[in-house]
């Protein structure tokens, strides 16, 4: 020995108080077949929908659709705001298939940075010890669409499972803390047993149930890299499992709704002109709500019974999920997204009818254009609202 103190184990260092950085290797989930109990649901046929400009043909393309998978791992660690299991010889990263994971960047809750070969994982205190549970969180689990969309519809089998019926939901704390977010959970999950965990920390769970989830995009785009029509991957089921469950849960209002909605958003992130616009789509009887104010039954009962709806992009449109079929809708959107198919996908499974307006920015980047301000064109506003609905 030359007298240096030898590297402390991986053991070691997850017991330490200390922040601390572990490098690994990164294995996808999808190829990890020695953790995978079953297939769910195979991969089937499917179809990516681009947002249908006004006054243009929408793109439509075929997709496949991924198999949705159960994985059971031991002695695993996890997140719940990175869709990522650490385990002693690798790092088990959820990507979207189909999609080059070198364009995408999963790297949220204790994932710092990664490329396709290898992890860089901060691990905040000592990690915490779970007996079992059900990893019900991973990318954007913070955020309305992904919880909504992407993170419930994964409980659509796995409750039935008698071989996890004692194992309670690992959730994010925002679960706790956002009352809407809990009502999300309670009705999705049917009232199921859950911990809600500190986002900044890890977690070691004895045995880890994890399911892939049905409906996936990537969670951000590298630097430069623009969304395209097949990296967003929606199946229709699992919408329909939503507005089922949510339907059954949530009674129709008998109080007097309106009819046309307009989804305003208060100051903070991608600010706009929203007073101006707001003035034109009222002068057509639409009435501005802030969705955040509204209870999830509040929402449901709202989109249920709206015969148009119009707003910025934004998590709100998660909402769809609960329209009418045959409901119409209108949203605006940066122009470098031309291609973004999340809610155009989700809007096709839900059965509305939803047009775009772009406004012009020239930024491909995600994460910059999630807090670039911007100003819609009052003109194409007035042009789209007679054109669609002839309204003038």
């Amino acid at each position: 020995m030359d007298g240096q103190s030898e590297a402390p184990t991986l053991e070691e260092a997850l017991a330490s108080s200390t922040v601390k950085c572990i490098e690994a290797p990164v294995r996808w989930l999808d190829s990890h077949h020695e953790s995978r109990v079953s297939t769910i649901l195979p991969s089937q046929p499917g179809y990516a929908y681009a947002p249908h400009d006004v006054g243009t043909e929408q793109k439509v393309r075929p997709v496949t659709l991924p198999a949705v998978t159960l994985h059971h791992f031991e002695q695993a660690i996890v997140s719940t705001r990175s869709s990522s299991v650490l385990l002693r010889d690798s790092l088990v990263l959820e990507r979207v298939e189909g999609v080059d994971p070198a364009k995408c960047d999963f790297a949220t809750g204790h994932l710092l940075a990664h490329d396709t070969s290898n992890a860089k994982i901060c691990i905040q205190g000592a990690v915490i010890d779970i007996p079992r549970g059900i990893f019900l969180g991973g990318n954007g689990a913070t955020n309305y669409y992904h919880l909504l969309v992407e993170i419930l519809p994964r409980l659509q089998h796995v409750l039935s499972d008698p071989r996890f019926a004692s194992y309670p939901l690992l959730v994010d704390q925002t679960v706790q803390q956002i009352p809407n977010y809990r009502q999300l959970l309670d009705i999705a999950s049917g009232g199921h047993p859950f911990l809600a965990l500190p986002g900044h920390r890890s977690f070691r769970v004895g045995s880890l149930a994890y399911v892939s989830t049905p409906n996936a995009v990537p969670f951000n785009l590298r630097d430069d890299v623009e969304p395209e029509l097949e990296q967003t991957l929606t199946r229709p089921s699992t919408i329909e499992f939503l507005r089922d469950r949510f339907y059954r849960a949530v009674p129709e209002s008998n109080a007097a709704l309106p009819k046309r909605v307009f989804m305003a958003r208060k100051p903070g992130l991608r600010d706009y002109n929203q007073g101006e616009i707001g003035v034109l789509f009222g002068q057509h009887g639409f009435v501005a709500v802030h969705m955040e104010d509204l209870t999830i039954a509040q929402q449901v009962q709202l989109m249920r019974n709206a015969d148009i709806i119009a707003g910025p992009s934004g998590a709100a449109w998660a909402n769809l999920a609960f329209c009418r079929k045959g409901a119409e809708a209108i949203c605006w959107m940066a122009d470098t997204h031309a291609d973004c198919a999340v809610y155009s996908n989700l809007a096709a499974a839900a059965g509305v009818n939803l047009h775009y307006l772009r406004y012009v920015t020239g930024i491909a980047c995600t994460k910059v254009l999630y807090q670039l301000n911007y100003r819609l064109d009052p003109s194409q506003v007035r042009s789209a609202i007679k054109q669609l609905w002839g309204l003038g």
